[in-house]
């Protein structure tokens, strides 16, 4: 693959705080089996909550009223609380 598409940001989440990741890191992380790291896992609980968000619009749409019953934490939310951070007042969680 061409260095210039793997420099580039593949994953660039703005909200709620950003995550940007660039092909290097998701070509070694997803495609070569290396280990996932807290950023790369909070970007796939962000495209999980938004598919099942996608989902539950769907479903209004056609008249059925479904309540969500997943709710996908962020990886930062474990890593504050193994750290015995204050994640009560953190702006990622």
């Amino acid at each position: 693959m061409p260095h210039k598409v793997l420099e580039k940001n593949w994953f660039h989440l703005p909200q709620p705080w950003t995550i940007s990741i660039c092909g290097y890191i998701s070509m070694s992380r997803i495609i070569q089996r290396g280990s996932f790291n807290v950023d790369l896992c909070d970007a796939v609980m962000r495209l999980w909550t938004y598919l099942d968000r996608r989902m539950y619009e769907y479903y209004v749409k056609y008249g059925e009223i479904h309540k969500p019953w997943r709710h996908f934490l962020p990886a930062t939310f474990a890593e504050s609380v193994i750290q015995q951070q204050d994640y009560l007042n953190s702006d990622k969680v």
